[in-house]
């Protein structure tokens, strides 16, 4: 990274600010302490005064009901408040002590006689002080440590900045002094500014500048602290003219070894770049330059599309169409640069390799190479197309050629009608996927009911029982046929009204994209494959039979009528039964009951004469 000229002067009062900072923050820390220490210091002194005063009225209470009213049955009681008082008063002493005088007046205390004299023990002077002390010392220190606590829960509450110290702060010791540790600060600044003059003076002789990666921030061991390049280049070429020489000394003791190993053509060239190779900084200024070519290519590219200020609207439909196209193009070159370099690996095998064995062949084998000089040079797509497409090809000639061999044997040629040499006329698959009668019986029913939603007129009838004996005869085929002509027609009307959505949300769009049209090969190759035509002949014969199955179920179990669960609350008993058998009993039920539904829904009832019913 290159630093910016800058004069020593900057470097000396860039030191120096941040030096006052510091010393101005550590300032205001401390007197912010002081200030809680001393309004803390004046609650106390509030507190004690007011605690005293009450201890005094207390004692001089109880010293003029004492002196008052002696009565021996109220001993007891005086003795207990004495106790608790003389208690208060230790405490406090032990507490307070130095800091306030005790009162003048203390209430009188009479001697008790003793029930068991204790027996007289002989102790020296600094046991019986060490002895008598010790309470005064703990106390003492757990004061001081509880100050101590609670100066730091203040100033934790009250100061709220918290600076961000680096690794190497945190880890220093504080046991230092603090002149000697700016001391040394003070000398290592002045090193690292005579350091950061002489580099910013040395660059300055350098006119080239390579943008370094940020690998160098990763190095660790030796290679961090390694010179830079152009201070070792003289050892670095005294390094490889070292290792030349001892090349040469090597190969001048093995000019007697008569064996010489084969290497492949990559090894080759690996050897011929390193002996032509150029120095690094060569190589490294063509590299800045690259870049920097490609920086300006980039700059030039954004202006350009800048400039531009007409961006079309595409239509959805053609992205998708657009990403086919490019991913089919992608697959077939790279299907081509595959196929090239099976090619060369096997020519370069073939080259490379040293074929010692030569197989007998026969005496025809030898003709049939003699005559077909072309197989000697074709290679392996020509060799598939020949096994796949033309001996298919060939194949099926022969075929029909012995097909027709065989039938000119049967001279007999039956007379048929004009009709059936009609019917009997090939179709292909396009006549039979169209088929035209179909679309003229749509084209009928289409008009039958567009004439019947024409008609306003639509009358009611009425449900009569004299005529319920005579069964309908309607076909149940054609209320399917029917059925499905209306599903085709709702569908078409979706379709129809989606295209007009479409059209109406593309009048928006003023930007129409000239395409071309995906023009075919007119001969294309088809590779045939033996065995495909009875593979799919099978294929259809199974999903044919399956088909049937389920038709012959249909029938036998009725799965269009549901179990009505609430009326056949009875539990299942298992019989016999055989699926061959009809019942057409239940089938003539079933028709009735769908007659008699159908018979429900009409509610005219026409006016007929006797005869005509009964002749």
């Amino acid at each position: 990274m290159m630093i910016e000229q800058q004069s020593p002067q900057y470097w000396d009062d860039l030191i120096l600010s941040s030096s006052k900072k510091e010393s101005k923050m550590q300032s205001q820390t401390l007197e912010l302490t002081a200030q809680k220490l001393q309004q803390q210091l004046e609650k106390n002194k509030e507190f004690n005064h007011e605690y005293m005063m009450r201890i005094q009225r207390s004692q001089s209470d109880h010293r003029e009901q004492y002196i008052s009213e002696p009565h021996e049955e109220q001993y007891e009681e005086g003795e207990q408040q004495k106790t608790y008082l003389n208690k208060l008063m230790e405490e406090f002493n032990s507490t307070y002590s130095p800091k306030i005088k005790r009162p003048c007046c203390q209430p009188k205390s009479y001697d008790m006689p003793r029930q068991q004299q204790k027996k007289i023990l002989e102790y020296s002077k600094e046991e019986v002080w060490n002895r008598l002390l010790e309470d005064k010392r703990n106390q003492l220190e757990q004061r001081e440590n509880e100050k101590r606590k609670y100066i730091d829960e203040l100033v934790e509450q009250h100061c709220t900045f918290k600076p961000i110290i680096s690794d190497i702060a945190s880890r220093r010791n504080t046991d230092q002094p603090v002149a000697e540790r700016l001391y040394q600060d003070g000398i290592q600044q002045k090193k690292r500014k005579e350091q950061l003059k002489f580099d910013h003076i040395n660059s300055e002789q350098f006119s080239f500048k390579p943008d370094i990666s940020q690998i160098n921030n990763v190095l660790k061991g030796e290679k961090q602290f390694m010179k830079p390049l152009y201070e070792r280049i003289d050892e670095v070429m005294k390094k490889k003219q070292d290792e030349l020489l001892l090349k040469q000394q090597v190969l001048q003791q093995q000019s007697d070894v008569t064996y010489q190993p084969k290497i492949s053509q990559r090894s080759i060239q690996i050897a011929e770049q390193k002996q032509t190779s150029k120095s690094v900084v060569e190589r490294l200024m063509e590299d800045a330059a690259i870049k920097l070519q490609k920086k300006i290519n980039q700059k030039n590219e954004i202006q350009e599309k800048d400039e531009c200020t007409f961006n079309p609207q595409i239509n959805p439909t053609t992205k998708p169409v657009q990403q086919i196209n490019q991913i089919c193009q992608t697959q077939y070159l790279m299907a081509d640069f595959m196929r090239e370099k099976k090619e060369k690996l096997i020519q370069e095998f073939i080259k490379n390799s040293d074929i010692t064995f030569k197989p007998q062949i026969n005496k025809t084998s030898e003709l049939i190479m003699e005559s077909n000089e072309e197989r000697i040079q074709e290679n392996m797509s020509d060799k598939i197309n020949r096994l796949g497409v033309k001996d298919y090809e060939k194949n099926q000639i022969l075929k029909e050629q012995i097909q027709q061999a065989y039938y000119q044997q049967y001279t007999f040629k039956p007379q048929i009608n004009h009709i059936s040499s009609i019917i009997a006329q090939k179709r292909s698959l396009d006549d039979l996927a169209y088929n035209p009668e179909r679309q003229e019986k749509l084209n009928r029913l289409k008009e039958e009911q567009e004439s019947k939603q024409s008609f306003s007129y639509y009358p009611q009838t009425k449900k009569s029982q004299q005529y319920q004996h005579v069964k309908s005869k309607y076909d149940k085929k054609l209320i399917k046929q029917n059925m499905e002509i209306e599903k085709e027609l709702k569908e078409r009307k979706i379709q129809d009204l989606k295209k007009q959505m479409q059209y109406q949300e593309l009048k928006e769009c003023t930007f129409k994209p000239i395409t071309k049209q995906f023009q075919k090969d007119e001969e294309p190759l088809i590779q045939k494959v033996k065995g495909i035509e009875n593979f799919f002949q099978n294929k259809e014969n199974l999903k044919r039979k399956a088909n049937q199955q389920t038709e012959r179920e249909k029938e036998l179990f009725h799965y269009e009528l549901k179990y009505d669960f609430k009326n056949h609350l009875e539990k299942t008993k298992p019989e016999p039964f055989n699926i061959t058998q009809q019942n057409n009993m239940n089938k003539r039920q079933l028709e009735e009951e769908a007659i008699q539904k159908e018979r429900e829904q009409c509610t005219f009832h026409p006016k007929i004469n006797q005869k005509y019913v009964f002749s």
